[in-house]
């Protein structure tokens, strides 16, 4: 497991006996973890494809291998090119000249190859959707009653996918990707459709296959006069087949919607109306804009838009026992609560000066100088918890803000500040305990906190924190679940900690991303 860790996501697995897990991304793999002891139930790398459990293979499974000299069942035939699986697995072995194999580690190697970027589940915690951003897969994985994870299919879409959700009736995957579309995906697919492994190998490697229709150009030696043309089309007249073009996804997919920007975010909403139940799919992008659409499969008709922010929108929050309330932000130095609806702002909460304030707290003696770039405000995630009936908490992350600020939502819709919540290190995700009032977040170890490119000297062992909504004093409180942070950090410590200068520029660049949609010289805050 590298650290830190990019995701977290808490699942109750349903069944005889519920199973509270805790999901962890690190790199190219998912962990899952008992949350009630803290035990690493099994483990799932996108380089393997397969899940493992926690406890070693037998020994005479082991000597069956080796005696047979035939690979593992599980394994399967290599698809990749030698030069993309040497980047992928892992540093080759080289042989230097003095005839000793010593094994060296190129300089320009990556640390993993197509992390885990986005994780999330069904309501009863049977299947897990997870989006690894480098080779644009969607990928389904079953959780066993033993939190065994098994990877049911893998998905590659056109461009490469950065959000995912779930539709209320959790049979339907809602995937928006960089270019601004989003896609309508089966959760589980039909075994008619071809097979994951043949789509993704076709469009891997590009799916040009020579067609037997003979190629005519449409020139001809009476319409080019030029020496390089003519050239050009002599060779056009030796070609015998022409190119079939490249083939879509061939798995069940539908185009819903689209934007002309960036999309950033996406949220399906269920609400009553006259006669029943309607849908709609909220989407953000990098310019400013939320659009409310229909859901499927009238996704086609916008309903309204909510304008109001001066900068990108990179999260959107829905509370669950509020939702007719949204609440969004971005690189502007405040939230939006909306009417989402109607398209109607109710209320602008600022943010800066929280984030201020736990600046000047924890750095009373710096006489630094921040430059703008740094003191811009990017809200990497917003989260909902309920607390007591028609009330909840929201708990804003930042990029390199070692704080969590939270918000009270009242009972009419309105947010007041609560607290902030001070961290060791910049918070990177969170993951919500709704039956225990907790929650769960992963730090970033590597870099310094107010940061996110200056290095720590020393690298920390803390990879997780833990806060606890307390209702007798209305706040939250900080505890330790020793037995749960003990068993991610003894999986870490098996692993080669991250620490030359390409790797640490990588982990930068999948941590703290979301900057980037800032538009050149724009701010997210007044200028004087």
């Amino acid at each position: 497991m590298l650290n830190p860790l990019q995701r977290l996501l808490f699942c109750v697995r349903h069944g005889p006996k519920p199973l509270p897990t805790l999901l962890i991304a690190s790199g190219s793999s998912i962990y899952v973890f008992n949350t009630s002891d803290g035990n690493l139930l099994s483990s799932w790398s996108k380089l393997k494809g397969t899940s493992s459990a926690s406890r070693p293979e037998s020994r005479s499974n082991k000597e069956h291998h080796d005696s047979s000299g035939q690979e593992p069942a599980g394994k399967r035939r290599r698809l990749s090119s030698p030069k993309d699986e040497t980047s992928e697995q892992g540093s080759p072995e080289i042989v230097t000249n003095d005839g000793s194999n010593n094994r060296q580690r190129p300089k320009n190697q990556r640390i993993e190859v197509s992390a885990v970027t986005n994780l999330c589940s069904t309501g009863d915690g049977k299947h897990i959707v997870a989006i690894t951003g480098d080779d644009k897969c969607v990928r389904v994985l079953s959780l066993s009653e033993m939190g065994m994870l098994e990877q049911l299919s893998q998905r590659m879409m056109p461009k490469r996918p950065n959000t995912v959700t779930l539709t209320h009736d959790q049979a339907t995957i809602l995937c928006g990707d960089k270019f601004g579309d989003v896609y309508a995906l089966p959760l589980i697919e039909e075994l008619s459709s071809l097979s994951s492994d043949t789509v993704i190998t076709e469009i891997a490697e590009g799916a040009e296959k020579p067609s037997n229709q003979p190629f005519v150009p449409t020139a001809s030696s009476l319409t080019v006069h030029t020496k390089k043309n003519q050239a050009a089309l002599r060779m056009q007249q030796k070609a015998t087949s022409i190119k079939a073009p490249k083939q879509g996804p061939q798995f069940q997919h539908q185009l819903l919607l689209g934007h002309v920007s960036l999309l950033t975010d996406i949220v399906h909403i269920q609400i009553p109306v006259s006669g029943g139940l309607r849908n709609y799919i909220l989407s953000s992008d990098r310019d400013e804009h939320i659009r409310v659409s229909r859901g499927i499969p009238q996704a086609h008709i916008i309903e309204s838009y909510c304008l109001g922010h001066t900068q990108f929108v990179s999260r959107m929050c829905n509370p669950s026992w509020r939702p007719e309330v949204l609440i969004s932000g971005g690189g502007d130095d405040y939230l939006l609560s909306w009417e989402w609806i109607s398209g109607e702002s109710k209320q602008k909460i600022e943010i800066k000066a929280a984030v201020d304030a736990a600046r000047a707290s924890s750095r009373p003696d710096s006489e630094e100088e921040i430059s703008p770039a740094r003191a811009d405000i990017v809200v990497s995630g917003i989260w909902a918890m309920q607390t007591q009936d028609l009330e909840g908490q929201i708990i804003v992350a930042c990029e390199g803000l070692p704080a969590l600020l939270t918000y009270r939502l009242t009972r009419d819709g309105r947010l007041e500040y609560q607290q902030t919540v001070p961290t060791s290190h910049n918070v990177l995700d969170i993951a919500i305990d709704q039956a225990n009032l907790r929650i769960i977040y992963s730090l970033d170890n590597v870099h310094k906190p107010w940061s996110t490119t200056e290095l720590e000297s020393e690298r920390s062992n803390s990879l997780l924190g833990f806060q606890t909504f307390s209702l007798d004093s209305n706040s939250w409180i900080d505890e330790c679940d020793s037995a749960l942070s003990t068993g991610v950090n003894c999986q870490a410590k098996r692993h080669e900690p991250v620490d030359s200068t390409t790797e640490v520029g990588q982990l930068s660049s999948l941590f703290y991303n979301l900057g980037n949609l800032r538009k050149e010289g724009g701010r997210g805050h007044d200028e004087e």
